[in-house]
């Protein structure tokens, strides 16, 4: 057919032709459909909207969700997404849709929703593309529930990937954090390190080592945090702890109570 050889132009005419001849016909919806993603294709998302709304298969959902993102219509897309997840779970389509819904609540604040959403592709789809980035989402969202045990199982299943270092990257900090929460401050410290060591040049490295500093400073190891402030001040001296570490040295040296060190 003109669809299958992707000269969308003609294949639209086609079937605009077909639905005009044969508005009864039991392939009708099937021609709306494909006349829809052929304007899809074309970058004519109202149109494409016009057409795929008459169906309400996987597929057409799906490019019901996207065209109105791609119109900036967030409700629209929501909209298509939840029925698409509720109508056909296990549909390969319903991948993303669960991705995107889970960001939705997630930027609504709404974060076990959010967790639920993402944790349908961990479920039906195991050897998702989308895996790594959903465990960091899902670590996110119990990291704002404060459940931060959970938060860095999560953030620790996260795979190291060459295309997205960044993710990694964040993840790896994350965990940290996460033990630093928990109160663990020997665990928080030994990631910190870990993370300091595989990524120094990196802007988050002057927040690791910012927080080995409090990790000392919160068990009031001052001569310790002592080093570690200085550590900051030294390394990563444009860093926008510096100031605040300079004040702790002067600090730290009076909490310790010896003045002359």
């Amino acid at each position: 057919t003109y669809s299958r050889q992707g000269d969308n132009e003609k294949a639209i005419l086609e079937f605009q032709e077909f639905i005009e001849k044969y508005p009864q016909s039991e392939l009708i919806k099937s021609a709306h459909f494909e006349m829809g993603k052929d304007l899809y294709n074309l970058k004519n998302y109202k149109l494409a909207l016009s057409e795929l709304k008459k169906i309400s298969t996987d597929e057409a959902l799906y490019l019901i969700g996207k065209s109105s993102k791609e119109l900036g219509d967030q409700e629209g897309e929501i909209t298509a997404f939840e029925e698409l997840r509720e109508k056909y779970p296990q549909s390969d389509f319903s991948q993303e849709a669960y991705f995107r819904l889970g960001n939705y609540y997630y930027n609504q604040e709404r974060y076990k929703e959010a967790i639920e959403e993402f944790n349908k592709i961990v479920q039906f789809f195991p050897q998702s593309p989308l895996l790594s980035e959903t465990y960091y989402w899902m670590g996110w969202g119990y990291f704002k529930l404060t459940d931060y045990k959970k938060a860095n199982e999560y953030f620790n299943k996260v795979e190291e990937d060459e295309e997205n270092l960044d993710l990694g990257q964040r993840t790896k900090f994350m965990a940290a954090e996460s033990w630093y929460n928990l109160k663990d401050y020997q665990k928080a410290r030994a990631a910190y390190e870990k993370f300091i060591g595989m990524y120094p040049d990196i802007s988050l490295s002057a927040n690791a080592q910012y927080a080995i500093a409090w990790t000392y400073l919160e068990n009031k190891e001052y001569e310790s945090s002592i080093e570690e402030f200085k550590k900051l001040i030294s390394i990563y001296p444009d860093s926008k702890f510096t100031e605040e570490a300079q004040f702790r040295v002067s600090k730290n040296y009076f909490l310790s109570g010896d003045k002359n060190m």
